[in-house]
């Protein structure tokens, strides 16, 4: 089935971007999304991203971890920071 649709550049612009970032053409990506918005509801829904492989998953994980900051100190998190001043 085809389908042919209108958009504004700007639209198109940040669409073919998301696809880049996906490693995905922008037709495989609105395949994608549409495939994602016609199984919603009946529990087969996906996440946001295909995480079919280990390969993809891992690239989206280093990318959800790449968008963090990084934070100067280290939290101490031992049973004796925790439970410090409680009498133990």
């Amino acid at each position: 089935m085809s389908i042919t649709l209108t958009l504004a550049a700007e639209t198109e612009r940040r669409l073919k971007e998301k696809a880049a970032q996906m490693g995905q053409s922008l037709e495989d990506f609105l395949r994608t999304l549409a495939e994602q918005a016609a199984s919603e509801g009946n529990g087969t829904a996906r996440d946001s991203h295909d995480l079919s492989s280990p390969a993809q998953w891992s690239k989206e994980w280093r990318a959800w971890t790449a968008s963090h900051r990084t934070m100067p100190t280290v939290a101490d998190d031992s049973r004796d920071s925790i439970y410090a001043g409680r009498g133990e």
